[in-house]
């Protein structure tokens, strides 16, 4: 078995992995990828997502570990997250989105750059928010005022998956899962932070008044409030019919405010610790969009917005250099073993592969260590080709693939290219003078000497500190 030194993740902690990842050879990683992660794959979730339940009745897509109740669940989520899902949720998205551009744009009545904010708490605000309101219907408000208590929930759900993430890695996990069900789990949630708790709180409030509402909203003539709870709590499974239970819906409501808004943060903290250090690739961006909008109610879903290629470019090129989940996706091999390329791996065998290390691998990506959006699109003018772009989408896995792969991308997408087109529609944005927050340098250990890459802590979801960025209006 060979573990190579690439998996090792720069990062401010790097963890040191028990799972064995794999045999990888430059010649077969696309199919190695494959061979783990896909549908046909002899392999179910490892031992590691038991550990995140709450209780054994919170159950939802991320934590379920049997593939028939896993296939089960994703047919309900993915009857949720359909396009009509995303399309509905977009309204809300806006919303949120020019609330936070006001915001952003107070001191001076935006007309000169405002004092430097760290866009890793800004970011925690605005998705926090908005995900709080697409399942129920109230915002948490975070991004409007600074005494809000909930402002410190992304911080401690932080200190939360550091430790659930460590505990996952660890020999005595089988002891763990097996004590969960015994009274670990009602001993674990009484001693949970206090921001976890308030989480699970507004949670277990405010599932009772949303599914009251969605009950009462079908009789009234204005209909529903078609948030992503209104198609969540509405899908069916379209092979049994069957909907998810007020347990289920708890659990899945959990994963969806959590990990929905947390990924998305990460990537627009990369996106604007790149946009702000690379003026060309700024001003190639921020001409594209104005050019492609001539009003801001023109930046919504559609064929404008999916026009943009190279706003795309910049956002796929940011998931591939700070992917927001770095490490390796845990499975386990079932009965009969798993062979990848030419390698056999027996039943119970742990195994997986590290975004991190398969996006910056030199033989697949030119330059991985650099920020380069043109590598994803086909130029003469850049030189690269089609070939270039083949090879790399290959590689190129920042939701996962499979049947676990992420159900909730096209809504990420969706949210990503609307608050940075309109972002970049209403204001300019640079870097704070001086601030080297989320930078590497010479100075410090190895892994983090770049200056250039964004450093991020692996902790399942990459944690992050920075950029410290300025904001003007540009006067429309």
């Amino acid at each position: 078995m060979i573990l190579s030194q690439d998996f090792l993740i720069p990062s401010w902690e790097v963890l040191f992995f028990t799972s064995i990842f794999g045999y990888l050879v430059s010649s077969g990683i696309y199919n190695l990828y494959r061979a783990i992660y896909s549908h046909k794959s002899n392999v179910r979730k490892g031992d590691f997502y038991i550990s995140w339940r709450r209780n054994s009745k919170a159950l939802n897509t991320a934590n379920t570990v049997d593939p028939t109740q896993h296939a089960r669940k994703r047919r309900v989520v993915n009857a949720a997250l359909s396009e009509q899902s995303v399309r509905s949720a977009e309204p809300f998205i806006i919303q949120h989105v020019d609330r936070w551009c006001d915001i952003l744009l107070q001191e001076n009545g935006g007309s000169t750059w405002s004092s430097p904010k760290n866009m890793s708490h800004l970011t925690n605000y605005l998705t926090l928010d908005l995900m709080g309101d697409l399942c129920f219907g109230k915002s948490f408000d975070t991004k409007e005022l600074a005494e809000n208590q909930l402002r410190d929930i992304p911080d401690t759900i932080a200190a939360y998956l550091r430790f659930l993430y460590a505990l996952g890695q660890f020999p005595f996990l089988a002891l763990w899962n097996w004590l969960k069900p015994l009274g670990l789990d009602a001993l674990f949630n009484r001693a949970s932070p206090p921001a976890v708790q308030r989480l699970y709180n507004f949670i277990d409030d405010n599932l009772d008044e949303r599914i009251k509402l969605e009950k009462s909203s079908q009789k009234q003539l204005s209909g529903p409030r078609k948030d992503m709870f209104h198609y969540l709590y509405h899908a069916q499974d379209p092979e049994t019919g069957k909907s998810y239970s007020q347990d289920e819906l708890f659990a899945e409501s959990s994963l969806v405010i959590i990990a929905g808004s947390d990924t998305t943060a990460v990537v627009l903290s990369g996106f604007f610790f790149y946009i702000t250090r690379n003026s060309e690739i700024y001003n190639k961006l921020q001409q594209e969009i104005r050019k492609t909008f001539s009003d801001i109610k023109e930046i919504s879903g559609g064929t404008k917005l999916s026009s943009c290629k190279y706003l795309r470019a910049c956002i796929d090129e940011v998931m591939r250099i700070n992917p927001p989940g770095p490490s390796e996706l845990p499975r386990v091999v079932l009965q009969g073993g798993l062979e990848v390329e030419g390698q056999f791996f027996p039943e119970g065998t742990n195994i997986g592969v590290p975004h991190w290390s398969l996006h910056h691998r030199e033989d697949i990506f030119v330059d991985p260590w650099k920020y380069r959006p043109e590598r994803w699109i086909v130029d003469d003018v850049t030189g690269v080709n089609a070939d270039d772009v083949f090879r790399a989408q290959s590689a190129f896995f920042p939701f996962s693939s499979g049947s676990a792969n992420c159900a909730g991308q096209k809504l990420a997408m969706a949210e990503l290219m609307i608050i940075i087109a309109r972002t970049f529609y209403r204001m300019d944005v640079r870097a704070a003078p001086g601030d080297i927050l989320g930078e590497g340098g010479l100075e410090m250990n190895v892994g983090i000497k770049n200056r250039d890459l964004f450093q991020c802590r692996d902790a399942y979801i990459a944690q992050r500190d920075g950029p410290m960025v300025q904001f003007k209006g540009r006067g429309c």
